[in-house]
């Protein structure tokens, strides 16, 4: 079976490497052949614009809608970037029409991808899957209305042409249906983890990191993921951390990641004073990812109760627990589902104040007799061979007539 992924981010982005390249690449292990076009968020500085990954054929064929470098994130200008959409559309369109697969899975309905789907639709009577792993509409740092405004068409549109709808968390499902998707054609496909990601840990390499980084010793809560105050509530960790640091002297914050608010966020700590007992280390190779969660005692999802949150199933979670390490979090949408299982692996706050996740750090280090095997088999629930072969499963109309 011959499957093919339009993807508006590349594999190094969270949903890219997270989530669609572990799915393309459990598909392939399952004798599928698999291409995945998609954009890249710094473009012109690829040497290679086509590569094998993991039995995955992957092709670059244009900028993404913002532009990462080192530690730092940039939007385009409306000119700029309508240019930018206008040129991928054309390109995601010609693969549409021309390459050669039986499924096509549209990772995010965004514009680009999400036109050159009904051309696959309409034109060559294609199969469709698309997959909502967030809500764009409310999470997307806009810088112009219409930006949101066409985001939020093609959110709601696209959907409507496919023969599968994938999402991640319920509330996105109830969203879709609200929108006139039937329940029926609606896969609900969880986030997971890869574990070829994070084992093999060496263990003088961790002890070298974390003698490098001043972490000897030290009890380590950690955050990891993008420094956007946009769409993630970083600053509700720093502001329970600036009271934990009045009543511990042992606790060290660990901070792991770039964005467009790196350096705001070094300038918030350094104001609170608490730049001493703060580790930045920007944004790090996807391979060493495992190091960073390993570090720490403890990793923070620090989330506001908005629609972003609700709509958004965090992959920090499960790859801090295959790492062993517990969650501290709160009841937002399918965050408070995860606790209801699992609360030796995932600590909720029932009100995400700085206050709250004060509390559940400190109280957490004071009581904790935590075994760490408990997440890391509790990880094995969401590996990603599991859910794509229920995805499958589930779907045997769709992949049955190709298999």
């Amino acid at each position: 079976m011959k499957i093919t992924f339009f993807l508006t981010q590349d594999l190094n982005s969270p949903s890219g490497l997270g989530r669609y390249f572990p799915w393309a690449k459990e598909l392939s292990k399952l004798n599928h052949e698999i291409k995945i076009y998609a954009l890249h968020s710094n473009y012109s500085s690829l040497n290679n614009k086509r590569e094998i990954i993991d039995g995955v054929e992957v092709h670059y064929i244009g900028q993404m809608h913002v532009k990462k470098f080192a530690n730092s994130k940039v939007y385009f200008g409306s000119l700029t970037l309508l240019a930018l959409m206008i040129s991928a559309t054309i390109k995601f369109i010609y693969y549409s029409l021309f390459d050669d697969y039986n499924v096509l899975i549209i990772g995010k309905p965004h514009p680009m991808n999400g036109i050159a789907s009904i051309f696959s639709k309409i034109v060559r009577r294609k199969n469709i899957i698309v997959d909502c792993d967030d809500d764009e509409t409310h999470s997307g740092n806009f810088k112009k209305t219409w930006q949101k405004l066409v985001i939020c068409f093609f959110e709601k549109s696209i959907p409507k042409i496919a023969d599968v709808v994938t999402t991640n968390t319920k509330y996105t499902e109830q969203r879709l249906i609200k929108d006139g998707i039937s329940k029926e054609k609606i896969f609900y496909l969880t986030n997971g983890v890869d574990p070829d990601r994070f084992t093999n840990i060496d263990e003088n390499r961790l002890f070298t990191l974390r003698r490098e980084l001043g972490l000897e010793n030290k009890k380590v809560v950690a955050y990891l993921g993008s420094m956007s105050l946009a769409s993630h509530a970083i600053n509700l960790l720093i502001d329970a951390f600036e009271e934990i640091v009045k009543e511990n002297t042992d606790i060290m914050m660990l901070l792991v990641g770039g964005g467009e608010d790196f350096d705001y966020i070094q300038k918030i700590v350094n104001k609170k004073g608490i730049i001493s007992r703060t580790v930045f280390t920007g944004r790090v190779n996807s391979g060493d990812i495992k190091y960073y969660y390993k570090l720490a005692d403890i990793t923070v999802d620090p989330v506001y109760n908005d629609i972003a949150a609700k709509a958004r199933s965090p992959l920090k979670i499960f790859e801090s627990w295959a790492c062993g390490v517990p969650v501290l979090t709160s009841k937002v949408g399918d965050r408070n589902e995860l606790f209801r299982d699992n609360f030796s692996c995932l600590r909720v706050s029932d009100n995400e104040t700085p206050l709250e996740i004060k509390n559940a750090i400190l109280i957490f280090f004071k009581t904790s007799s935590f075994d760490n095997h408990q997440c890391s088999d509790l990880s094995k629930r969401y590996f990603w061979d599991k859910l794509i072969k229920s995805l499958i499963d589930n779907n045997e109309k769709l992949f049955g007539k190709y298999i």
